[in-house]
């Protein structure tokens, strides 16, 4: 028992984050699902600022309540709550790196739109018409990119353009693909800019931060996963 100890002991201590790419075994197939069974919980996880609730007015047009509402900025900063999905998408790409993270959140999109209810208001075909469908689609380029980044080197230089690149995109595709739907829908200019205020806005402060903790969290949970998934 002391020599098995002894054996895992050394094994973890010769453990480089960067020196030790994952291979495709049983151990990184597990972490792969389990990754994506995160991104439900995720989904469905909901971090609160604030203990003061906004009103129904600002949670329905928050665009139009922050411009007219005297002290709304502070309130609606303070009193989002927040779905950590962006940040374990981001763990993700830092301790599976780009090609397994990409998998993983494949997984998760093909699960949503084959009906089960993984995403945040249900799923199927249909979803791909729901104004924040663009935000899930954005997780794969943005796995893949942040993954190659923090593949090089996990530096805090490197933590820090993973995390920029990746949430910044998610944000961006996010963005683009609200506006397409809303333009076939023929849906008002008023409503685009409530949804960007509520799906990102504040958020990407939020998103940003978390991400960044997430990939200086994913360093030793790979160190620790490293004999199973090696």
């Amino acid at each position: 028992m002391n020599s098995s100890n002894k054996r895992i002991e050394e094994e973890l201590n010769k453990f480089d984050y960067n020196k030790n790419p994952l291979r495709l075994t049983f151990g990184v197939v597990i972490v792969i699902f389990l990754c994506s069974f995160l991104i439900v919980i995720a989904t469905f996880t909901e971090l609160s600022f604030s203990s003061n609730k906004l009103p129904t007015e600002a949670l329905l047009h928050p665009w139009a309540y922050l411009t007219q509402v005297d002290g709304a900025v502070g309130q609606f900063v303070w009193g989002s709550n927040h779905i950590p999905q962006i940040p374990v998408i981001i763990f993700i790409a830092a301790l599976l790196g780009s090609r397994f993270g990409f998998i993983s959140v494949m997984l998760y999109i093909i699960a949503g739109l084959t009906a089960f209810p993984v995403f945040a208001l249900g799923g199927g075909l249909d979803y791909v018409f729901q104004y924040n469908f663009g935000y899930i689609l954005a997780y794969l380029p943005a796995v893949v990119i942040a993954g190659n980044i923090l593949g090089r080197k996990l530096s805090f230089k490197n933590a820090l353009k993973a995390v920029f690149f990746g949430v910044l995109l998610i944000h961006f595709i996010g963005i683009m693909y609200t506006a397409i739907v809303i333009i076939c829908k023929h849906d008002s200019y008023q409503l685009f800019m409530d949804m960007v205020a509520i799906q990102s806005g504040v958020r990407v402060i939020y998103d940003c931060i978390f991400s960044l903790i997430a990939v200086l969290i994913a360093r030793p949970v790979k160190r620790f996963l490293w004999l199973a998934m090696g």
